[in-house]
């Protein structure tokens, strides 16, 4: 999955959101609302964000992301445009989602055509790495002892 992130400061989302008519706003967070619905008196969203998911291919999938990504700097071009101008914006960033591999090192490389669109519409690109569970391993609880060795 990859998606646009729009960080914003004192902006009003909805008039926002209605003005450049986004397809798939995935997710909305506006400042003071908090950042995890299982601890509402915990911590505060300090800004707002809005989430605009552009690609459905999988996290092992970062050829079909960046294909996807291309696709969509150039149906949106206007649209990036307009956000990256609009009045409070203060963050544009594509956030590419992968799979942590087991390895000693991990590379990722992304075509200068998408870098140079990205520049040009001054976008950031940021790389989420998720580890995932190997078929077969245990689940994580699973594999929890508690102090004394015993097992609940």
């Amino acid at each position: 999955m990859c998606i646009l992130r729009l960080g914003v400061a004192d902006l009003q989302l909805d008039p926002f959101l209605q003005t450049l008519n986004w397809a798939h706003v995935t997710a909305v967070s506006r400042s003071g609302d908090p950042k995890f619905a299982s601890r509402p008196y915990g911590p505060r969203e300090a800004k707002s964000s809005v989430n605009i998911e552009f690609s459905d291919a999988d996290s092992a999938d970062l050829a079909g992301q960046i294909r996807d990504a291309l696709r969509f700097t150039t149906e949106q071009n206007q649209n990036l445009r307009a956000a990256r101008n609009f009045p409070g914006i203060e963050q544009l960033c594509f956030d590419f989602a992968v799979y942590a591999r087991d390895v000693a090192a991990q590379y990722e490389r992304f075509p200068a055509s998408l870098l140079l669109s990205l520049g040009e519409l001054n976008i950031d690109l940021e790389i989420s790495s998720y580890s995932i569970a190997e078929p077969g391993a245990k689940a994580l609880k699973d594999q929890f002892v508690p102090a004394g060795g015993a097992r609940a």
